[in-house]
């Protein structure tokens, strides 16, 4: 009869069976499981293979020893460095944006053998670093790629132990999707006004992101061939150099109060090569994350600190609270799934009262009328 027995510690147990091997020998080995009862199912799988006259465990081939001593870390790297996918836009920069995440979980777990690790050690690590202070939407990205690097890596045959990420409850997010920060009226009309006359360079770039809601990299990567002044209309085709984020192009109207300053911009804009509306005053493509002057604008007008990505906020924010259509402001957006654009509904005026308004279970009471009255034009 095969048993179960801890070596570990109870917080941190590592549960292994001992049993009699089909040579009569006894023997002892990790489960590699993470709680007493899959342990126990292990044994069990292992008395049966027994009972049916085979080797308890067999001798892992070269290919199979070699998973086995797969650390976390060893998967974490050869996930940066191999992964790839058709979904990609830029597949350098997904790896570094997924390397600064992971290295939550290989600092951490890095060391264990990726077949030791289990539910309750992911759990453990999503508690640690709420506790730490880490967002709830940051561990939940760390859980995301955790789950991606795992089905990657078995799809790969680098490893054949199930993803222990889908056992694991993730943090919720409920609610922050309004959490938000967007510039009132009165600090978009002093940040513009204080820019044109303080920043006359950077004056156009903020007044086309508060007038159309583009993303930096969407407003960096325009060029004037985009740009119909004649028409009033901009066609985003780009995020920087690459496709932009829905992976389609999209026409922005151009907000009447904006065409003047794009047509006076035109003709004090610096010339370059890609012919970029706003290129950098050398003529080269402005770099993502440059502050380019922003937050001494914010200051200068006195207003309260939002990062460049808040003046789509504040697009996205003033139109919908000065009545705008929902799935009008997706498409402006660019947003692949209207879902994401509920975030603003909320300001709409009068948004849910309008909605309830709808719900009747009552006809109205019919109205009677007296026809002698109103033959006698008294009713």
């Amino acid at each position: 009869m095969a048993s179960v027995y801890n070596r570990g510690t109870k917080h941190r147990p590592h549960w292994w069976v001992e049993y009699r091997d089909i040579d009569g020998r006894r023997k002892a080995v990790p489960s590699r499981q993470p709680t007493k009862k899959q342990a126990r199912l292990y044994a069990e799988k292992v008395e049966a293979r027994i009972a049916a006259g085979n080797v308890g465990i067999p001798e892992r081939t070269p290919e199979e020893a070699s998973r086995h001593r797969l650390t976390v870390k060893e998967l974490a790297d050869t996930f940066l460095r191999d992964y790839s996918s058709p979904r990609l836009k830029d597949a350098a920069r997904y790896r570094r944006a997924v390397g600064f995440t992971l290295h939550h979980l290989t600092g951490s777990l890095g060391y264990m053998r990726v077949v030791d690790v289990g539910r309750l050690h992911l759990a453990r690590l999503r508690d640690e670093k709420l506790a730490a202070g880490l967002s709830k939407a940051t561990v939940k990205l760390v859980l995301a790629y955790t789950s991606r690097m795992w089905n990657w890596a078995r799809a790969e045959g680098l490893i054949d132990v199930s993803n222990p990420v889908t056992l694991v409850d993730k943090p919720s997010v409920a609610g922050q999707a309004m959490d938000f920060n967007f510039l009132s009226m009165d600090e978009a009309d002093r940040l513009l006004s204080w820019a044109r006359e303080k920043q006359p360079k950077e004056y156009p770039a903020y007044a086309t992101a508060l007038y159309t809601g583009l993303r930096m990299g969407e407003l960096w990567g325009l060029r004037w061939a985009d740009c119909d002044l004649d028409r009033g209309l901009l066609t985003v085709r780009r995020s920087y150099r690459l496709a932009p984020k829905s992976g389609k192009p999209r026409a922005v109207p151009i907000n009447p109060a904006l065409l003047p300053i794009l047509r006076q911009w035109r003709n004090d804009c610096p010339a370059s090569d890609e012919a970029l509306v706003f290129p950098t005053a050398r003529g080269f493509m402005r770099q993502k994350d440059r502050d380019y002057g922003f937050k001494a604008a914010l200051t200068g007008a006195e207003c309260h600190a939002v990062t460049f990505h808040g003046l789509r906020h504040t697009f996205a924010s003033h139109f919908m609270m000065s009545g705008g259509n929902i799935l009008t402001l997706q498409k402006l957006l660019g947003h692949s799934s209207v879902a994401v654009t509920m975030k603003y509904a909320h300001l709409a005026p009068d948004f849910m009262r309008d909605e309830i308004a709808r719900l009747r279970f009552e006809r109205p009471a019919a109205v009677v009328t007296n026809l002698a009255e109103r033959r006698a034009g008294t009713g």
